[in-house]
C-alpha cells in the first residue's frame, strides 16, 4: 500500500517509454553472374608414321587443337598423362596398338579423344616344304615339283638356277630340265612386308 507522508506535496507525472531505435534496411545482394566456361577445344591427329599394318616398332604422331589447351595422351588404354606433339615411342611389340589424345582444361574438364589404331607385325613368315620331287640329289628325271606353305598369309617368290625372282604359287612345277646341277629358291613375304629366310634346294 502507498504511504501518505504529511507535509509532502505530491504531483502527478508521466514517464514516457523511449522511442524505438531507427532500423537500417538490409541491402539486397547483387547476384554475381556465373562465368561461362571456356569451350573445350577439339583435338585432331594431323600426321602419323604408321597406319593400318606395319612392321615398324617405333611411331611418331603429330596432333593439334583448335584452341589453347593442355594435351593428355594414352597408349594402349593406359592412364592418360600430360603430353605434347609430336608423340614419339619406340620398342613396341607385335600386335594391335591404340593411341588416344584429348584436351585437358585447368578446371579438370576433358574433351573427347582423337584415336589412332594400328597393327605391328615385325616377324617374318616361316616356310614349310610339304613335298618335293625328285627327292634324290642325283636323278635321271628332267622334271621338278615342289609344294610349300607358310605359317601365315604370304606371297611367294621363286627362282630357278639363279634366274630372276618371280611370283609363284604352290605347287611349283618345272619340266624339260637340262642335264647338270640345278637349284630352286623360294621366299615368302607377309602383308607387313616381312620376308622369310630363303629356302634353297639343290639337285643334279
Amino acid at each position: 500500500p502507498d504511504t501518505f507522508v504529511p507535509g509532502f506535496s505530491y504531483s502527478q507525472f508521466t514517464v514516457s517509454a523511449p522511442a524505438p531505435a531507427a532500423t537500417t534496411p538490409t541491402p539486397t545482394p547483387t547476384p554475381v553472374p556465373t562465368p561461362t566456361p571456356t569451350p573445350i577445344p577439339n583435338v585432331q591427329i594431323d600426321s602419323t608414321s604408321v597406319s593400318g599394318l606395319t612392321r615398324q616398332a617405333a611411331v611418331q604422331i603429330a596432333f593439334s587443337a583448335d584452341g589453347p589447351t593442355t594435351f593428355q595422351c594414352s597408349l594402349d588404354q593406359q592412364a592418360y598423362d600430360i603430353c605434347s606433339s609430336p608423340y614419339v615411342v619406340s620398342g613396341l611389340g607385335d600386335g594391335s596398338h591404340q593411341f588416344s589424345v584429348r584436351a585437358f582444361m585447368l578446371d579438370g574438364r576433358v574433351g573427347s579423344p582423337a584415336s589412332l589404331n594400328w597393327m605391328i607385325d615385325a616377324t617374318a613368315p616361316l616356310l614349310k616344304v610339304l613335298s618335293i620331287t625328285p627327292v634324290e640329289n642325283l636323278t635321271a628325271s628332267n622334271s621338278f615339283s615342289i609344294s610349300f606353305q607358310a605359317n601365315e598369309a604370304a606371297v611367294f617368290s621363286c627362282r630357278l638356277d639363279g634366274g630372276a625372282w618371280a611370283a609363284c604359287t604352290s605347287p611349283f612345277n618345272q619340266n624339260n630340265l637340262t642335264d647338270g646341277a640345278h637349284v630352286f629358291s623360294l621366299t615368302g613375304t607377309d602383308p607387313a612386308g616381312n620376308v622369310s629366310q630363303e629356302y634353297d634346294y639343290q639337285w643334279t
